[in-house]
C-alpha cells in the first residue's frame, strides 16, 4: 500500500507517464519491525559488489541493529518500478520515523 500511495495511484486523475505531486507516507516505529519468528533467523540481505568474490551478507538482526529504515525501503524499492523514477520517489515521500510519535500533523495542507 505504501507503494502505490507514494506514485499517486490512489488519486482519480492518476497517470503513469506523468509524476505529478503524490501524497508523501510516514511510517512510524521503523526500529521494531514486525517479523515471524523463522524469518527473523533466516532471512538474509545480500549485495554484490561487482568483483569476484564480492558477495556480502546480512542476517535480519545486524541490519535491525545497525540501520532499520534499510529493511522498509528495500521493501518499498521492490514493490516500486524498476525505472529512473524509483529513488526520487522514495527520497521525496517516504519519511521513516524510527518513535512512535511523529511532528508531521500539517503535511499537505497550504
Amino acid at each position: 500500500m505504501i507503494s502505490q500511495f507514494i506514485r499517486g495511484k490512489h488519486r482519480p486523475g492518476y497517470d503513469r507517464k506523468v509524476y505529478s505531486n503524490p501524497d508523501k507516507c510516514i511510517v512510524v516505529n521503523v526500529d521494531d519491525p514486525l517479523f515471524t519468528k523463522r524469518k527473523r533467523l533466516q532471512k538474509v540481505y545480500r549485495h554484490h559488489t561487482g568483483y569476484p568474490g564480492g558477495l556480502k551478507e546480512q542476517n535480519i538482526k545486524l541490519v535491525v541493529e545497525k540501520n532499520p529504515e534499510k529493511i522498509i525501503i528495500n521493501a518499498v524499492m521492490g514493490m516500486l518500478p524498476k525505472n529512473s523514477l524509483r529513488d526520487d520517489i522514495v527520497k521525496k515521500n517516504l519519511i521513516l520515523i524510527r518513535g512512535p510519535y511523529h511532528n508531521f500533523h500539517n503535511v499537505g495542507l497550504p
